[in-house]
């Protein structure tokens, strides 16, 4: 009788192991989700050919080859055609005074004002921590697209820059 008891009692104690292993296994596979989830949709958005952050005012949308691409400025698009010897075809741009998606052909751009989105630090050091020029960033000068060229003369009044059609700054970069 006492070998029965033993037997029964083995065999719940079994039971509630597995039970709690088994919810173990649950709340960590749902840890594991939910955080693989944040990851996924905390990401911020970054350009496909530099990967610096996509800002708001300054991205565009373009092609490589019949790939969708998105550019953290037009001055990343133009200098990744440079680069890499192939046609960037820019589909999109973004309107700096109100976000909106804006079409290359009507666009304004204001080229190398004082606003640079991309450009995080604006004095770098040599390694005796002495100031050294910046030579190339590949989204410099900045360029920065309006709708309206009432706007961009706002704009290069109160940052610098030179504003220019879309066309003619494409065709000088496509030469």
């Amino acid at each position: 009788m006492l070998v029965a008891y033993n037997a029964q009692q083995g065999a719940s104690m079994t039971h509630k192991g597995t039970l709690s292993g088994l919810a173990i296994l649950v709340a960590m596979a749902a840890l594991l989700g939910y955080t693989a989830w944040r990851l996924r949709t905390s990401e911020v958005p970054v350009c496909d050919v530099c990967i610096r952050p996509l800002h708001a005012r300054s991205r565009v949308v373009g092609l490589i080859e019949d790939k969708r691409q998105r550019f953290c400025c037009p001055a990343c698009a133009f200098t990744a055609h440079r680069q890499i010897g192939k046609l960037v075809k820019l589909l999109e741009l973004t309107d700096y005074e109100n976000d909106a998606s804006l079409k290359p052909e009507g666009a304004y751009l204001v080229v190398g004002s004082s606003v640079n989105h991309c450009v995080r630090e604006r004095m770098l050091l040599d390694r005796d921590k002495q100031s050294s020029p910046l030579d190339f960033d590949r989204c410099s000068p900045s360029m920065i697209a309006f709708a309206r060229r009432e706007a961009a003369e706002g704009f290069a009044g109160r940052n610098r820059g030179a504003i220019h059609r879309f066309q003619d700054v494409a065709a000088a970069y496509h030469r």
